[in-house]
């Protein structure tokens, strides 16, 4: 079968348009150097690709072929010192972030808060050179697809077939990415994000030695082990001290109460104001704000793509990408006011009756995700283990 060529990649990729703390990002001993954007100024950057590594490529290009962008899914503000890990679920590993993901949206209505705190989000990687500053060679230029990429594949997707803009990553015959960086103040929070996108012709080609200065981005990638990010999310613990010991502050906050003061932060306009978060915290925020106003009947879980992180259906909206009717307000509708005054009666029933190991007296391992008693859940210290413990019964 004939291999495809990258601006066939490419094309593809803009047709599937879609919606820095980076310490357990890299592989221990990479030492990337970034690359930091100016803002309200024109930049030109030339995209450098990188020869594939590896299998099931985010845009399925074949190994040993090149290609410009490498989209990976990050877990965010992981433990007590709010790591950025790579989902282990990018090389199809299990990963027990994305495991407590999916056991949450089986009762996805009364747990979407949480959901949206801990699913991963997609953060683009490139090799970049800034014509302005050559002498530094290809950098590493990580930023949220919102603040980007999409608006880049927007431009790819409307671009005629025989387009030279198709070909702006090649190394012979490549375009210049012109862009104009703004400050967008439209939410509580400023942040750097691209407002124009242009291209100009490069004023040289690159020979294939550029190639070697760049970096491998699939296999500088780090993933740790399963057992390892389950410390760090149940445990709250920081991972290795040595690499961490500048965050020992953190070291007492268990995970109950780092979900309370995310809960706490949202409820708090008036103190997150005066706040300052980072930028890819920013990104987000904004980005879920524009998926709202974009499609306000899209699945919040998979923001549209009908598919989880690891590429499987989703199972709040069985696929389809949408919010699905709540059947069970129509049915609470429908039952008698006898109906409901029962339901009550039992629900109270159930609160009172609870489990001996439950200092809140609620059924230990089994009330964990149910409405009622959500919010003192959370700031139980023994939830993480309840919830496992939840977990292992539906297993069996």
């Amino acid at each position: 079968m004939q291999r495809k060529s990258m601006r066939e990649r490419t094309r593809e990729r803009a047709s599937r348009v879609k919606g820095m703390g980076l310490l357990y990002t890299f592989e221990e001993g990479i030492k990337p150097v970034f690359y930091r954007e100016k803002v309200e100024e024109e930049i030109n950057l030339d995209i450098i690709p990188y020869v594939v590594t590896m299998d099931n490529h985010p845009d399925e290009v074949e190994k040993g072929d090149l290609f410009w962008v490498l989209t990976v899914p990050l877990h965010k503000n992981v433990g007590a010192s709010k790591e950025k890990l790579v989902c282990p679920r990018f090389k199809n590993l299990p990963c027990p972030i994305c495991e407590e993901v999916d056991a949450l949206s089986e009762n996805y209505d009364a747990n979407s808060t949480l959901i949206k705190n801990i699913r991963s989000k997609d953060m683009d990687m490139f090799n970049v050179i800034d014509t302005e500053d050559r002498d530094k060679g290809p950098q590493i230029w990580t930023i949220s697809p919102f603040c980007f990429t999409n608006m880049l594949d927007r431009k790819l997707k409307r671009a005629k077939d025989d387009s030279p803009h198709l070909d702006f990553a090649e190394l012979e015959g490549g375009s210049t990415l012109d862009l104009v960086f703004v400050v967008d103040t439209s939410g509580k929070y400023k942040f750097n994000k691209v407002d124009e996108i242009s291209f100009s012709k490069r004023a040289k080609d690159y020979p294939e030695d550029i190639l070697k200065e760049g970096f491998p981005l699939d296999k500088i990638v780090r993933i740790l082990d399963y057992d390892k990010i389950a410390a760090m999310f149940f445990g709250g613990s920081e991972g290795d001290s040595e690499e961490t010991e500048s965050k020992d502050d953190a070291e007492s906050e268990s995970p109950a109460d780092q979900a309370a003061s995310r809960q706490a932060k949202e409820n708090a306009s008036e103190s997150i104001s005066q706040t300052t978060k980072s930028p890819s915290e920013e990104e987000e925020e904004q980005e879920e704000q524009e998926t709202k106003e974009l499609d306000p009947d899209a699945c919040v879980a998979c923001e549209g793509a009908g598919k989880s992180s690891n590429g499987r259906k989703c199972k709040p909206c069985k696929g389809a990408g949408k919010k699905e009717e709540d059947k069970k307000e129509e049915a609470k509708e429908e039952e008698p006011s006898g109906e409901k005054e029962k339901t009550k009666e039992d629900t109270t029933s159930t609160e009172k009756s609870g489990d001996e190991k439950c200092p809140s007296g609620f059924k230990y391992g089994i009330d964990t995700d149910q409405p009622h008693c959500r919010e003192v859940c959370l700031k139980c210290d023994l939830w993480p283990e309840c919830f496992r413990a939840k977990s292992n019964n539906k297993a069996t």
